[in-house]
């Protein structure tokens, strides 16, 4: 009877461990996940990250939830969450977030019918290198020119270790939930502490008709020789992003098609 337990007892054990939730830099084709770490370094404007279930069997589902809560004031509260669309025999899933905050989190899958299949604690901190480059200064760069064709304008899907990863220069609203990355590298400092970035859409009748939709405002480091941020698309079309600094001085452009 103790033997029949113990072997219970173990079967609900390797139930209960069955599904794993991974927080990584990248993932293999069957699902593997590559760079595990439960603690994050991120770039002071934030750093993406893969989250990637591992059901060991068929998920039996349609839809996941993904939710990000954060603790603060003694407690985690809710953060931040996405839906996910799979397919019934899938046995893994796997999304991308882009952490902008240190912090503590607690990230977390439920199924269509609200019950959570696994948990996993994540702590968030800036990069060693950004927290030293906060207390230095930075007088001694000198006057920055923007001007020349060494700088690299890259849509991609993603970004990790300051490298973009799958480039694209058209944007599929259907695989991508409209999010894509935009990477810049100077090729040298940037010498400035703020970027301006307009969204132009061009005219679908006449490519030189354009109409800004948007004006995002980013900080950054004047050390720094590229940067990255996110944006997410709604409406398909063609559209032209513009960088600046903040006394309206060109830096860079690029144009995006973004499809269904």
């Amino acid at each position: 009877m103790k033997l029949k337990f113990i072997i219970i007892l173990l079967l609900f054990v390797k139930l209960t461990l069955a599904q794993e939730l991974y927080v990584c830099e990248s993932y293999s084709e069957d699902g593997k996940p590559v760079g595990v770490s439960n603690n994050i370094k991120i770039k002071p404007y934030g750093s993406a990250f893969y989250i990637l279930l591992d059901n060991e069997k068929p998920l039996k589902d349609k839809s996941l939830f993904l939710f990000i809560d954060k603790f603060y004031d003694g407690k985690f509260k809710p953060f931040e969450s996405k839906k996910l669309e799979v397919e019934k025999e899938d046995t893994w899933a796997v999304t991308s977030f882009e952490f902008k905050d240190p912090g503590v989190y607690e990230i977390y899958f439920l199924n269509s019918s609200q019950k959570r299949l696994t948990t996993q604690k994540l702590e968030v901190d800036f990069e060693e290198e950004y927290k030293s480059m906060r207390t230095k200064k930075t007088n001694n760069l000198g006057n920055v020119s923007f001007t020349g064709t060494n700088k690299s304008f890259i849509f991609c899907e993603l970004v990790i270790n300051n490298k973009p990863k799958n480039p694209l220069s058209i944007l599929s609203l259907t695989q991508s939930e409209g999010k894509v990355f935009v990477y810049l590298n100077n090729n040298s400092p940037f010498g400035i502490e703020k970027i301006k970035v307009k969204f132009w859409k061009i005219d679908d009748n006449d490519e030189n008709k354009e109409k800004l939709i948007d004006t995002k405002k980013y900080k950054i480091m004047p050390e720094w020789s590229d940067l990255f941020f996110s944006y997410d698309f709604d409406n398909i079309g063609t559209y032209r992003i513009e960088i600046y600094d903040y006394n309206n001085n060109f830096i860079s452009a690029n144009t995006l098609e973004v499809s269904n």
